[in-house]
């Protein structure tokens, strides 16, 4: 394997083809660092200089999302500084959705930006934290409640995954992007949340069986 293919995979802009690279040689990426140490500098040049530029390009958003569950995931290695500066980036990407930011946050407690997050007080007078304020109405959390259960941090990533994107979002993306974010992934709950989603109206969708079949928010 060359570093030539993932800068034509960066440079065309194919984002679920890198991640799905990554992923295939992801042992590989972590034990030969002359493939390791091009492709950190790759990503720099090629997508870290775009971060620096407001309002951020829509592709490079999709490069934020995906960098950022290739590095959770454990199957790309970023440095630390890259790390904080996705991280940062997806925190202004989510902007609206304050349990995304708070949970960014919490990664890199000492970077200005997080920081200001984390010691925010936000103030509701129904003392309820609306997770995206600005557009939909998304489940509710009571500010000082009981930790989060492990479906109800899925519902949360599954509504968070369908508002940030434009594009289409199929079973099989968000089941993908399930699977790469939590350390407690099952199947079974995965669409377990999809049906109680859709019975409360948040999301729709038509036959759960096909993998294919389109899934949206319910504005």
């Amino acid at each position: 394997m060359e570093i030539n293919q993932f800068y034509i995979l960066i440079k065309e802009n194919r984002c679920e083809d890198f991640i799905t690279y990554c992923e295939k040689y992801k042992e590989e990426i972590k034990t030969n660092p002359y493939l390791s140490q091009p492709l950190n500098t790759l990503i720099y040049e090629e997508i870290g200089r775009e971060l620096e530029i407001t309002p951020l390009k829509p592709i490079i958003k999709d490069w934020i999302e995906t960098l950022y569950l290739a590095h959770s995931g454990n199957i790309l290695k970023l440095s630390n500084e890259q790390f904080e500066k996705i991280t940062v980036a997806q925190i202004k990407v989510s902007e609206g959705n304050i349990e995304a930011c708070r949970s960014y946050a919490k990664l890199f407690p000492d970077n200005p930006i997080c920081k200001e997050i984390l010691d925010t007080e936000i103030e509701e007078s129904n003392n309820i934290i609306p997770l995206f304020p600005k557009n939909k109405e998304i489940p509710v959390f009571e500010k000082d409640s009981k930790p989060l259960t492990i479906k109800e941090k899925m519902k949360i990533s599954i509504l968070n995954k369908l508002n940030q994107k434009s594009k289409r979002i199929t079973i099989s993306n968000l089941y993908d992007n399930m699977k790469l974010i939590s350390n407690d992934f099952k199947e079974d709950l995965y669409y377990t949340c999809l049906r109680e989603l859709r019975n409360d109206r948040k999301i729709s969708f038509g036959n759960i069986n096909n993998i294919d079949t389109e899934v949206h928010l319910i504005s």
